[in-house]
């Protein structure tokens, strides 16, 4: 009976202590530690670096910009001009003291493609030919560059005029023709008779065509056509109403 008993007390202490060798490790024992718990990512706004703002470009009033570089030559200067949008032009005035880095400004202009300066053995694929310029907020020049477009020059002591081109700025044409990239216009006004040089365009007598600004050269000799005029008006373009 005892021996029973004794069996019994045995075998209920073996059970409890089962039961208490499966319980879950207590907070803190090494053998069973927790895993680390993983941090949150910073934000991506703090991760990425700030970048400067783009400067806006300069502001400048119409025909006006920076030189970048000057070069003088028979009492004209010649001007690689900059604008506020990063595009450059080169420029053909009269005499200024400027230097580059210089903000200048200029007038009515003509633009004259494949020019070659021989006074400084210089081709230009475009120029603009001015009829003022000078520093900006200073004084102006109003002596022309010399030069013409492709196939000659005015002589000495016959510039480009300083003036723009007067008149009603249209008419009919009465006989035209195309050399070197230029269509010649003889027009008709009010019975008054203009030659107007302009970059090749379409037009056929007995057109009414209309131009816009414009340089006046006189004594101008255009070697492509082996002529002479006594006045002619260097238009930007000519448009056919």
């Amino acid at each position: 009976m005892n021996r029973s008993l004794i069996a019994c007390t045995i075998l209920v202490l073996g059970v409890a202590a089962c039961a208490k060798s499966e319980d879950p490790p207590a907070p803190g024992d090494s053998a069973q530690a927790k895993p680390a718990q993983s941090q949150p990512a910073p934000p991506v706004a703090a991760a990425v670096e700030a970048r400067p703002e783009t400067p806006p470009p300069p502001s400048y009033p119409p025909n006006a910009g920076k030189l970048v570089q000057v070069m003088q030559a028979g009492g004209y200067t010649y001007g690689e001009v900059e604008g506020p949008n990063g595009n450059r032009i080169w420029i053909a005035g009269g005499h200024i003291d400027a230097a580059p880095g210089d903000l200048v400004q200029w007038g009515q202009f003509a633009v004259m493609h494949n020019f070659t300066a021989k006074s400084i053995n210089r081709s230009f694929e475009n120029i603009l030919f001015v009829n003022s310029w000078g520093k900006l907020d200073g004084p102006k020049a109003q002596v022309a560059a010399h030069g013409a477009p492709p196939g000659g020059h005015p002589p000495m002591g016959q510039p480009m005029a300083a003036a723009p081109a007067a008149g009603g700025n249209s008419g009919v044409v009465k006989s035209t023709t195309t050399a070197g990239g230029y269509t010649y216009l003889e027009v008709e006004h009010d019975g008054q008779t203009t030659w107007i040089a302009a970059p090749e365009t379409a037009v056929k007598e007995g057109d009414t065509v209309s131009w816009s600004g414009g340089m006046t050269m006189r004594n101008f000799t255009a070697k492509s056509l082996d002529r002479t005029f006594e006045q002619i008006v260097f238009a930007g373009g000519v448009s056919v109403q």
